[in-house]
């Protein structure tokens, strides 16, 4: 289980903030992450923060309309995780990949990931740019992914489903993007089994 390593002040005491904290903290908790208002360093980004951003602030979601938070899975994070590097690697935005037959859906992507007798799945894709002269912070990044998710009417409905009650998110920067951007896929998986 991959862990964030963000020092935050709890009760009084330091403590690792485990990406399994990040779901009971409540959302002015979780404002309160001095890491989640840095700006983005471009040779050193944290990707579990926008990840694990994106998860909260979904749940947050959620909560305001009346829904279920969504447990972080694992292997559904692996499998969001797998499709969003092949979606950079190969140069394509779509749910299903044709460039690699093996990993061409959601449903293969997630049993390669260790995600199986499932019940529910569902996926919400997403990609845009940072500017490599401005980069944002970190709460607008993932406040911007999830905006976009709210306002499309698929996504949304993925995002407050009560089909599911697991999530998992994945996010690959292309490095080799130019013209002072640098560009980014995310992607979000639910599950319920």
């Amino acid at each position: 289980m991959r862990i964030l390593l963000t020092i935050i002040m709890l009760g009084g005491f330091l403590k690792p903030l485990k990406a399994s904290d990040l779901g009971s903290l409540s959302l002015e908790d979780f404002l309160q992450l001095e890491r989640f208002y840095d700006t983005i360093e471009l040779d050193q980004i944290d990707t579990e923060m926008i990840e694990l951003g994106v998860w909260h602030l979904s749940n947050v979601y959620r909560l305001k309309n009346g829904k279920l938070l969504l447990e972080y899975d694992v292997n559904l994070d692996s499998a969001a995780q797998l499709h969003s590097n092949q979606m950079q690697h190969y140069g394509f935005f779509a749910h299903d990949n044709k460039k690699n037959k093996a990993f061409g859906t959601l449903y293969k992507r997630a049993e390669a990931a260790g995600y199986i007798n499932w019940l529910s799945l569902s996926e919400n894709i997403y990609s845009s740019y940072i500017s490599t002269s401005n980069p944002p912070r970190y709460i607008d990044i993932c406040l911007e992914i999830v905006q976009a998710f709210k306002d499309s009417k698929g996504h949304r409905e993925n995002l407050l489903s009560t089909d599911v009650n697991e999530m998992g998110c994945g996010i690959q920067f292309d490095t080799s993007s130019a013209y002072g951007w640098l560009d980014y896929y995310f992607t979000e998986n639910f599950g319920r089994r």
